[in-house]
């Protein structure tokens, strides 16, 4: 925002750890073990990446706030560490709150040539709730409200969010001040009943669509996001061409 005094970005939704299991040839079976080339832990979750690329773009000009909750156990621990080093969230130790004796979320993610399973635990996302923030949201100006990981921040599925929104959007007038939310395209229902205090944006619903959006925006180096940008590649060429318009009968 050239020009202008620093803006403040408030996000509130999904916190994971991610364990990026790669280079697996073929799903376990119970009571066996198989090989992997690579296992990493990486901060997750669909808000929490949404906060930590909107604050490492907006540098001086945007401060991002990310509100979730972590676990009061190691992979939380990690997580917190990992944004505070990282450096592009404002105070995250602040906004993140630390529940004790819950585990943290973690998503376990077993990565192939052609795809990948995952089992994950919710304890800590499923904990998210309006009443944690609100307070402290309506305390202060924000450019811009942002939900993420709402199919899966079932605590947010209440009427105390639109109240919530109800109240941010009686504040201010100019669309850049009008919060935002993105919701999965399988919650219709929940997402309506957002929408008169929001913008809704969704996830592209077809295959190559989805396959198009992973290319323009994964940069994971597991086989399978490499596997699904030759998809959306191949799939984007295959694109028949337009059809040439009908042609017109002679009346003569």
């Amino acid at each position: 925002f050239p020009g202008m005094a620093t803006r403040r970005a408030a996000l509130i939704g999904d916190a994971f750890v991610d364990v990026q299991v790669g280079g697996v040839g073929a799903l376990p079976c119970w009571g066996t073990d198989v090989a992997c080339s690579s296992v990493r832990l990486l901060p997750g979750g669909a808000c929490g990446n949404t906060a930590r690329q909107l604050g490492a773009l907006g540098g001086c000009e945007l401060e991002a706030f990310f509100y979730s909750c972590v676990g009061d156990d190691e992979p939380g621990r990690h997580y917190l560490r990992t944004l505070e080093a990282e450096g592009s969230l404002t105070s995250p130790s602040r906004t993140l709150r630390l529940l004790p004796g819950v585990p943290q979320s973690c998503c376990v993610i077993l990565s192939g040539s052609e795809d990948r399973a995952m089992c994950s635990c919710y304890e800590t996302v499923h904990r998210v709730t309006t009443g944690l923030f609100s307070a402290e949201l309506l305390a202060e100006s924000w450019a811009l409200v942002h939900l993420g990981g709402y199919f899966n921040c079932v605590g947010l599925h209440d009427d105390a969010l639109l109240d919530l929104l109800r109240a941010l959007k009686a504040r201010w007038s100019e669309p850049l001040h009008t919060p935002c939310v993105h919701t999965p395209r399988c919650e219709p229902r929940r997402a309506a009943r957002c929408s008169p205090w929001t913008h809704s944006t969704t996830a592209p619903a077809s295959g190559a669509a989805r396959a198009a959006t992973c290319a323009g925006f994964c940069r994971c180096s597991t086989s399978f996001c490499q596997t699904r940008q030759r998809r959306a590649a191949s799939l984007l060429s295959a694109s028949p061409p337009p059809s040439p318009p009908p042609r017109r009968r002679s009346t003569s």
